[in-house]
């Protein structure tokens, strides 16, 4: 059985919140056991939410393909928190962003495929905001 934990900060501005997911998968099925806590101090109690359960050939999450996509954000320095992290055993990725928007961008694309699988999630607060570019 292979479990992959995931962090992601989910804080800004005025709002604080983190989620963790732990992800399992056994034969050709994931489980996504997602909890949730909104605030980012030390000690804050997780919300555990209902299990997901998903097969390994599953074509709604997508999340492969937001990692593949902040490719980019990767540091493999173990010794930087960026604003996502997730670790499998003792190796741990962190996906880094600069700046207000920046930060922001990435959590609503995050957010944006959460809510493929979680539609009814009070927590993932920047799903559905629009991206736009100002050209100067």
């Amino acid at each position: 059985m292979d479990t992959i934990k995931v962090w992601m900060n989910l804080s800004q501005c005025m709002f604080q919140g983190i989620e963790k997911l732990k992800i399992t998968r056994q034969g050709d099925s994931i489980t996504i056991q997602p909890e949730f806590a909104e605030s980012a101090f030390i000690g804050t109690e997780f919300k555990k939410s209902k299990p997901i359960l998903l097969s390994v050939n599953d074509t709604i999450w997508k999340f492969n393909d937001f990692i593949k996509k902040n490719k980019n954000r990767l540091e493999t320095d173990s010794l930087k928190y960026g604003r996502m992290q997730i670790t499998l055993n003792k190796e741990r990725l962190n996906f880094m962003t600069e700046g207000l928007g920046d930060s922001a961008k990435f959590m609503i694309e995050y957010c944006n495929t959460m809510k493929n699988i979680m539609p009814n999630s009070d927590y993932h607060i920047y799903a559905g905001t629009d991206i736009t570019i100002e050209e100067e």
